[in-house]
């Protein structure tokens, strides 16, 4: 029994000792956790400056797209009324292609018969 009560002494002395241990512990803990939560709040404030700019970024390059968007939107509204224009061109021009090539046909064919009267008449004057 003496043994226990040597043992129970020793824990006397030692139990307040690891108290004021673990007490100074938990206080140090307590300090840095302190100082962890203080930065956050400081964090927290650069995330939302930079979540702002950001903000202001995508505002900005919103204005951009729809500018795209707008020029983007009229070419295609010239290739479609370029694309009518020349439709109706090519119809318009298959629908007068036989008037034309008859015109041009016989006006390529009365400067034929000319060269040839004019040949006709140079030959009577040599003849004669």
């Amino acid at each position: 029994m003496e043994n226990l009560e040597k043992i129970s002494r020793v824990f006397g002395y030692l139990l307040p000792v690891l108290g004021v241990v673990a007490l100074i512990i938990l206080i140090i803990v307590l300090v840095k956790v302190n100082k962890i939560i203080s930065g956050l709040g400081t964090t927290i404030g650069s995330a939302n400056q930079s979540l702002d700019l950001v903000k202001g970024y995508l505002g900005e390059f919103n204005t951009t797209v729809r500018a795209v968007n707008n020029m983007s939107m009229s070419v295609e509204s010239v290739r479609v009324t370029l694309t009518s224009l020349i439709s109706k061109a090519i119809k318009k021009w298959a629908e007068e292609y036989e008037a034309i090539r008859n015109m041009l046909t016989s006006i390529l064919n009365s400067i034929t018969k000319k060269e040839n009267e004019v040949t006709i008449v140079e030959q009577k004057k040599e003849e004669v």
